[in-house]
């Protein structure tokens, strides 16, 4: 009976027979045999290294004594192996079922194929062990030894390397030295690319760094993953791997942070699995990329990750490397078992052999399902190295239950492909050699020149390093997802669950292309987030706060309304004709726009766009630059105007000074601060900006603060408020100098008390705004409660006195004011300029010479009668002292009396005499009469004390 690998066997005992002549020629062995009319046949011998076995060490925990223990891992490598011999197979017979190129090649070049299994046992220095000893054979070939024992075996022409980087980095440096080249199908540690180390090394699959690549792209493009942890195994591929991807990221994702957690690979125990959890734990991030291993790490690894809340909870994904393999797909899950749970979603990323979809891949899988019959298995199996440490019956039972089936590897078709490769090079490289056969280099350097479509793609290799161009590599990503038609075993148990490898994605010629959508743990096909929520403090106004500083605004906008409402009802009465409704006017406009403002300030990025914080950052400082200067230039106007005509006043001058002179100040400065407002908002305008305060471990901002800013703010800023300071400090002064002036007329003692107050409030509240400007809550109430109180008592100090004044009618305030105004018109000696009051409808003061004794005599008849008068109160207020009890009928009597003779004084007091005196006379009068004032005055202070209840009681008269 007949297998598929029948010329394997045939080749093996070539080189035994009696009659071939076997001569080492290069790194073949030439064999001619007379029979067949001394055709040549060169065989390329094989030697295949693969990890079928591990040797662990453990250790009794009472006596410290140390033990081996083999493991037989036929499981993984079988299919590669039968794969490789595949391909000898199809080289040998011509056979381009798989590989057109194939087709016939046996009648086109001499080179036939044999081959040797060699267990590196997952170590170095096994696989070392192994090298050495192939490499130092002698074989005699023309010594007749049908057994093929270990003294006669045949030199290498070519080594398969292993499927570990760590195997493959020293075993390649022997071969290197030795002049054999070695072709690895899944080997992929960067450090494999150095031409200087390893000068006849090469490999059908990529490095890490070209693998690496694809990694990184699909998790930035298709799942925005921008923090990434990467957990590897500590052996040289998934230190090379780990690498890689960290290379990979700061060349096309260099905001990409990434943190590397390694695991260890020989040895790990359960401290390890503890350790590597919490480290994955603390980092917080949603997105792992593990380089492990399988059959080492997985269950334990997942299992504690389901229990420490980062794996199968639905918020992380976990994507594997080539290393997890698909044998997962074989395993059956008790249902809501954590490893149920923790595999569900998860992800594999690697190089791919090939699509299912690929014809070249259907029927390479269809022939190696051939190989699983009796012969093909035997011819295997007596491949396979023996274990004196393993008993007989067990690893007897081992041989009996291997099979090759369909492929469930990734990299299988990467061997079949390499010996393909390996077969082209020798072919191409005797050709070179016109027939001289090859040398190591000489096979080595026509295979990486040599490209061919093979089952994993466009095969190009580098012609330098040796390693797969990345370009001409096929990755896919498998996605894990429970399998709906899977039917449990009985072993299994009959609610069990098994998962599928579903094909989500593939890469080809650089770009990543969608065939179905991914499934995440949480069971969506939408890429969660690849950090924990964020909690943040934006520092907004706030609802409350906001609601308190509209109703301050409201306040202020209809409380300056009402008093404007007020001005024009009342402007033809005295006291508002006195204060000139115009300037009223003005003040109640600058108070409203002032007030406004504080409409746009609650504005932030809370309630509004960032557009609309933009035009509420410029709206703001327009409405206070605009209508503060109104409502100030209206006092300093009013204040300006009357200190100009007592000024003409003392020189005795006729002047005229109309409204436009009084004005200019009042544009002036309103047009200063239009203008610096102006070039403000086009110079450089204020724009809404978020600062942040503080961030979270991934630098994230958990805490900022939105506030209006630009580049040249501040040296506008300083210029309108220096200007309005400034302002305000003249104002003050100009009010000082008013201070002794007639309050019905110029107000100037509630304008001094509201410039003062302005003054104040601005050196108070304009550096805690600055202080409170990082807080916006702050900052929000400092300037609302700043625009509140100095437009509220702006406001009322202006407009109180004389809505008082207005409802109490001119009998009524001149009987009250009668004491205010003497103490206001006399409170020291000065010119009697000092106490003009003027019409503002007169518009002009004329003092002169002539003018003078007149209005002398008429202030010293008014100093006789108030002097009487306060003699009649003194007279009064005596008596009152005398009385009993508020019944007594004399009380009403006397203040009836006192209140009538007070009136008849009043109104004598106002009367202008025609006598005419002379100027010395009347100011000797003037002076006498003002000493007489000041001691009555102070006389009558003392009797106050006592009684204060008089102008209650004169109220009271009918």
């Amino acid at each position: 009976m007949s297998g598929v690998l029948q010329t394997l066997v045939d080749n093996d005992q070539l080189r035994h027979l009696d009659d071939a002549n076997v001569t080492r020629i290069g790194n073949v062995d030439v064999v001619r045999r007379p029979q067949e009319e001394d055709e040549e046949v060169a065989l390329c011998h094989i030697a295949i290294l693969s990890p079928l076995s591990r040797v662990r060490t453990n250790q009794d925990a009472e006596d410290g004594t140390k033990t081996t223990r083999r493991e037989i891992e036929f499981e993984d490598e079988i299919e590669h192996i039968a794969s490789a011999m595949l391909a000898m197979e199809h080289w040998n017979t011509g056979n381009g079922i798989i590989n057109p190129e194939l087709a016939g090649i046996h009648q086109k070049c001499n080179i036939r194929f044999t081959t040797e299994i060699f267990d590196t046992e997952h170590s170095e220095s096994a696989g070392v062990e192994e090298v050495i000893d192939i490499v130092s054979r002698t074989p005699d070939y023309n010594q007749n030894d049908s057994n093929n024992n270990d003294n006669n075996k045949p030199l290498p022409c070519a080594f398969f390397g292993s499927t570990r980087s760590s195997v493959c980095i020293p075993t390649a440096i022997i071969t290197g030295i030795k002049g054999y080249p070695q072709f690895s199908p899944e080997c992929t540690s960067p450090q494999l690319n150095d031409e200087n180390q390893f000068p006849l090394f090469g490999r059908l699959i990529n490095s890490d760094d070209g693998t690496s690549l694809p990694v990184i792209k699909w998790l930035q493009q298709r799942a925005n993953v921008n923090h990434l942890v990467v957990l590897y195994r500590t052996d040289t591929y998934g230190i090379g791997y780990a690498r890689a991807v960290q290379n990979a990221g700061k060349e096309i994702a260099p905001d990409m942070r990434l943190e590397l957690i390694s695991i260890p690979y020989n040895g790990v125990v359960e401290e390890d699995f503890d350790r590597v959890i919490q480290q994955l734990k603390d980092t917080q991030l949603r997105y792992i990329f593990a380089i492990i291993s399988r059959s080492l790490h997985y269950d334990t690894l997942m299992t504690k990750a389901y229990e420490a809340g980062i794996a199968g909870h639905g918020q992380h994904t976990w994507i594997f490397a080539d290393s997890l393999g698909t044998k997962i797909t074989s395993r059956s899950f008790p249902p809501g078992s954590p490893l149920h749970l923790a595999t569900q979603g998860i992800g594999m990323l690697s190089p791919t052999g090939g699509n299912p979809e690929n014809p070249l891949y259907d029927r390479y899988a269809l022939a190696l399902q051939e190989l699983d019959n009796s012969f093909d298995l035997e011819y295997i199996k007596s491949k396979l190295p023996t274990y004196p440490d393993v008993d007989a019956d067990e690893y007897q039972a081992i041989l009996d239950d291997l099979y090759v089936g369909s492929p469930a590897e990734t990299f299988s078709p990467m061997a079949y492909d390499t010996i393909v490769a390996l077969g082209l090079g020798a072919c191409t490289a005797n050709e070179l050699s016109e027939g001289a056969y090859f040398d190591g280099p000489q096979h080595f350097h026509a295979t990486v020149n040599r490209q061919f479509r093979g089952i994993s793609g466009n095969i190009v290799l580098d012609k330098t390093t040796g390693s797969r161009d990345p370009e001409s590599a096929i990755f896919n990503l498998l996605n894990f997802v429970v399998d709906t038609h899977y039917v449990p075993d009985d072993d299994d148990g009959a609610n069990s669950i098994s998962f599928k490898g579903v094909l989500a994605e593939t890469f080809d010629d650089g770009v990543w292309v969608e065939l179905q959508p991914f499934t995440y743990n949480d069971g969506s096909t939408i890429a969660p987030p690849d950090l924990p929520e964020q909690e943040i403090d934006y520092n907004f106004i706030g609802r409350p706060l906001r609601a308190v500083g509209l109703s301050l605004s409201a306040f202020i906008i209809c409380l300056s309304i009402a008093f404007a409402l007020w001005t024009r009802m009342k402007r033809k009465t005295r006291v508002v004709r006195a204060s000139q409704p115009i300037f009223l006017l003005l003040i109640c406009l600058g108070t409203l726009l002032t007030g406004a403002a504080i409409i746009p300030l609650s504005i932030d990025d809370e309630i509004a766009s960032v557009q609309g914080c933009n035009i509420a950052c410029m709206s703001t400082w327009w409405l206070i630059g605009v209508g503060f200067p109104i409502a100030f230039s209206a006092l300093f106007t009013k204040t300006y105007r009357i200190n100009r005509l007592v000024s003409v006043g003392t020189r005795c001058q006729r002047v005229q000074i109309g409204a436009g002179d009084v004005m200019t100040p009042m544009v002036v400065f309103i047009g200063v601060n239009a203008l610096i407002l102006t070039l403000f908002t086009i110079l450089s305008p204020l724009q809404w900006t978020r600062k942040t305060i503080s961030e979270d471990m991934f630098g994230r901002p958990n805490e900022s603060y939105g506030y209006c800013g630009s580049e040249w703010a501040l040296p506008f800023v300083i210029t309108l408020v220096c200007c309005n300071l400034g302002g305000l400090v003249v104002g003050v002064v100009q009010a000082y100098k008013a201070r002794h002036l007639s309050t019905d007329f110029a107000e100037s003692e509630y304008i001094a008390m509201a410039m003062v107050l302005l003054l104040v409030v601005g050196f108070i509240a304009i550096p805690v705004a600055v202080i409170a400007e990082d807080n916006p809550g702050a900052f929000f109430f400092v300037i609302t409660a700043l625009i509140f109180v100095c437009a509220v008592s702006l406001l009322l100090l202006i407009f109180l006195p004389k809505v008082r004044s207005v409802s109490v009618g001119p009998s009524m305030r001149t009987s009250m004011s009668s004491k205010r105004d003497l103490r206001l018109s006399m409170r020291q000696q000065r010119p009697l300029s000092s106490s003009l009051s003027l019409e503002p409808s007169s518009g002009m003061a004329c003092v002169d010479t002539e003018q003078l004794v007149p209005r002398i005599d008429r202030e010293n008849k008014a100093l006789r009668n108030l002097t009487a008068a306060l003699k009649e109160r003194i007279q009064f207020l005596e008596a009152e002292s005398h009385l009993n009890s508020a019944a007594s009928p004399d009380r009403r009597s006397v203040l009836t009396d006192s209140a009538t003779k007070m009136e008849s004084f009043r109104e004598d007091g106002i009367k202008v005499h025609d006598k005419r005196q002379s100027l010395q006379d009347v100011q000797t009068e003037n002076r006498r009469l003002r000493s007489t004032r000041k001691e009555l005055e102070k006389r009558l202070g003392d009797l106050e004390k006592k009684h204060k209840s008089y102008d209650t009681a004169l109220l009271e008269l009918p």
